[in-house]
């Protein structure tokens, strides 16, 4: 009897050796997705592109508007109907129509941070600089946003770092092996196009240059062409294909009109003025949104480029570090800087950052280099728990670091300091975003309960609502009425219902009968 429970104990405890084998990234990730789940419906719908993509699938359930779409009884064609449909799938399904619509974004922000950390535990050398990588973007007010925001860009981000990842792989891999990364490259690419449209495209140069220069290739250009870009391109000739046959000119104008050439002519590079706005409102977003992390990015970069530099004077090309750092330069000045500022594009960025942040982790860095991280570990910190009052100050500082490691004269230092700045910066950055996390941003809770409290008498009932055009839609979702958004109180009492904002409280005004 003894003997037979002996056998049985070691038995059952090997059933459970598979937990064993999941990666730290993948704990982390899953964790995290956990975490987003119970604060998903704590607030409103917000004014951005959120409330546009929630009436979108409001009409796919209430109107069965699937194909094509439909936005407030207009044809709807500027995004692709991926995520589109997946809203709708949750929402008709029931339970917290906030929490039904961002499910989508939690599992693309978790499964985001799980590529993080794939990516930056290749350039760290090892899984804890791939996880406080991850941890480090994660804990970030403007991911967290967007973690629970049911818009297009955590999707993207997602499949842009799922893309790079896999196209890694597949060039470091043997040449037996090399297909299945490859196509699942294509197939993250395909998902990004059919999520976002054009902006799915814009990892493509970056994976050029790679090909380009990462000679012989372990699989061949047929290959290439079935597995990584063919995908996309039937993914893209698809789109445009079964929407030009939908909506036809309407749709060729639009697409070229505003959603390409429009963008363009309002960027960055179309006057001095715009320019100087582009740098003040990405500025803003950055110190307000990646407090704990924009103090790194300098040092992180350089040290992406001196890699990167090293390697090519080797003859060594590592597509992880060379895609890594085109796609960081080429965002940053061709869509960021050129195109029209809007607050979602800073995404992107943010996670080709916080993988170049791997380099920060090197275990067989030297002297120099954990002198240059720590000092950005304390400046980081700085900025953070002072909310970034004294950011004009610690700018110019981030870059001093960046001189670190080119001074061979500095005394050493202990690799415990390193590890010990680490784990303190991933701290307070944890206290940082707890208030943040339990207590998300609900500057339409007011109106919209207001606007339940006192509901239409018939659907399509007119009600003016003083304030902006973004939140008028995300009352929409919630009502019947047919809302008219204006910037000021009419000065007669209009017969339609009124509904405007006093002192943070929202005042209702019923129809003149």
């Amino acid at each position: 009897m003894a003997s037979d429970l002996s056998n049985l104990f070691p038995a059952r405890f090997n059933s459970f050796l598979w937990i064993k084998k999941i990666s730290p990234g993948a704990w982390f990730s899953s964790f995290y997705f956990l975490a987003l789940l119970p604060w998903l419906g704590k607030n409103r719908l917000l004014g951005l592109d959120e409330s546009f993509y929630a009436n979108v699938a409001k009409a796919e359930v209430r109107d069965h508007h699937w194909l094509p779409l439909y936005f407030l009884g207009r044809p709807y064609w500027e995004k692709p109907p991926l995520l589109h449909w997946l809203h709708g799938l949750s929402l008709g399904l029931g339970g917290p129509p906030e929490a039904s619509l961002r499910i989508w974004s939690a599992l693309a922000g978790a499964w985001s941070l799980y590529f993080i950390y794939r990516l930056a535990s290749q350039l760290a050398g090892g899984p804890s600089g791939g996880v406080a990588c991850a941890l480090l973007l994660g804990l970030q007010k403007h991911f967290i946003l967007y973690s629970r925001l049911a818009t297009m860009d955590m999707a993207l981000l997602c499949c842009l770092l799922g893309s790079w990842w896999k196209i890694s792989q597949a060039l470091d891999s043997p040449h037996s092996q090399a297909g299945h990364p490859l196509l699942r490259a294509g197939l993250w690419l395909a998902a990004g196009i059919l999520v976002k449209a054009w902006f799915g495209l814009v990892l493509l140069p970056a994976a050029g240059i790679v090909l380009y220069y990462r000679k012989p290739w372990p699989f061949s250009k047929r290959q290439l062409f079935a597995l990584f870009f063919l995908p996309g391109l039937t993914a893209l000739l698809g789109w445009l294909a079964a929407y030009a046959s939908l909506f036809g000119k309407s749709f060729w104008d639009w697409e070229w009109n505003h959603n390409v050439s429009g963008r363009f002519f309002s960027g960055g590079w179309s006057s001095p003025e715009n320019t100087r706005y582009h740098l003040d409102f990405y500025a803003d977003l950055t110190r307000q949104g990646f407090a704990y992390l924009w103090p790194l990015l300098p040092l992180g970069l350089f040290s992406w480029v001196r890699a990167v530099w090293e390697d090519s004077r080797r003859k060594r090309f590592d597509p992880l570090k060379i895609i890594g750092v085109f796609f960081f330069f080429y965002y940053l000045f061709f869509i960021l800087w050129g195109m029209a500022t809007l607050i979602n594009y800073l995404l992107p960025l943010s996670g080709a950052a916080a993988v170049g942040l791997g380099f920060l982790f090197r275990s067989q860095g030297k002297n120099q280099d954990h002198w240059a991280a720590v000092s950005a570990f304390l400046l980081a910190m700085l900025n953070g728990l002072t909310d970034n009052r004294w950011a004009s100050l610690i700018f110019p500082l981030s870059f001093a670091p960046c001189l670190f490691p080119l001074n061979h004269f500095l005394p050493g230092l202990k690799p415990f300091w390193f590890r010990a700045g680490a784990v303190t910066l991933m701290v307070t950055a944890s206290y940082g975003a707890l208030d943040y996390w339990r207590h998300p941003p609900d500057p339409n809770h007011a109106w919209v309960a207001t606007v339940l409290a006192h509901p239409a008498r018939y659907p399509g009932e007119p009600l003016i609502f003083v304030g902006e055009n973004t939140d008028a839609r995300a009352l929409e979702f919630y009502c019947d009425y047919r809302i008219q958004a204006v910037d000021d109180l009419p000065r007669q009492r209009p017969n339609e219902a009124i509904l405007f904002g006093h002192e943070k409280e929202a005042v209702f005004f019923p129809a003149l009968r």
